[in-house]
């Protein structure tokens, strides 16, 4: 218990039985040790073990949202954000969001290919979509940017900045937050669903809110 630091009330389904965390935390310990003592081979590559290789990569996905989901740093939560199957759609509500941004704040954003966020007037308005690692859309301006269409897997598509408003829209349904500051809303296009949606506040862009 103390080696894998389980937790009774986060890591078990029931007294007898593991939920995924506690899962999570055992197999990160088991898995190593039965590499190194059975001298096990990587088959992930062999055709005949794709669909167990399919199996992890659809467990590694369910794992990813929920940690996400449980990060309140945005530091840890973007590490987590940039997955394989997410689409992030950005956008800003209220103005002196854009030129209150901390240089730590302008460093990770520049880490998502992201280049017009630097600004010094108080009412920029802001929107931008990155996927597959790229970004899709960025805008800036002092009137309204919006992205309005559809992409992979993803229909009615509005993503927009205007006077105290940010909107999200995904399949002609809202997902922003619509507070004050950045609002994100991460999307699966595989599995078609949200996965998360949150704000940063200016006055603590450190803390993820939901």
């Amino acid at each position: 218990m103390e080696d894998l630091n389980l937790d009774y009330k986060k890591d078990m389904m029931d007294r007898s039985h593991l939920n995924i965390y506690g899962s999570y935390k055992v197999m990160d310990h088991l898995i190593p040790y039965m590499i190194k003592k059975y001298n096990l081979q990587d088959h992930r590559g062999d055709i005949k073990f794709k669909s167990w290789y399919d199996d992890n990569v659809k467990y590694n996905r369910v794992m990813n949202k929920l940690e996400i989901t449980q990060q309140y740093n945005i530091n840890k939560w973007f590490s987590l954000s940039f997955y394989d199957n997410y689409t992030m759609l950005i956008s800003t509500n209220g103005d002196n969001v854009l030129n209150r941004l901390p240089q730590d704040m302008k460093d990770k954003f520049k880490t998502l290919g992201l280049t017009k966020y630097e600004t010094d007037k108080g009412n920029m308005k802001y929107a931008a979509v990155i996927d597959d690692g790229k970004v899709f859309y960025e805008e800036v301006s002092d009137k309204k940017v919006e992205y309005k269409g559809r992409m992979k897997n993803i229909v009615n598509l509005l993503v927009s900045s205007e006077n105290r408003k940010s909107t999200i829209n995904v399949s002609g349904k809202p997902r922003s937050k619509n507070r004050y500051g950045i609002n994100f809303v991460i999307y699966d296009k595989v599995n078609r669903e949200i996965v998360d949606s949150i704000w940063l506040d200016p006055a603590n862009f450190n803390q993820v809110r939901r």
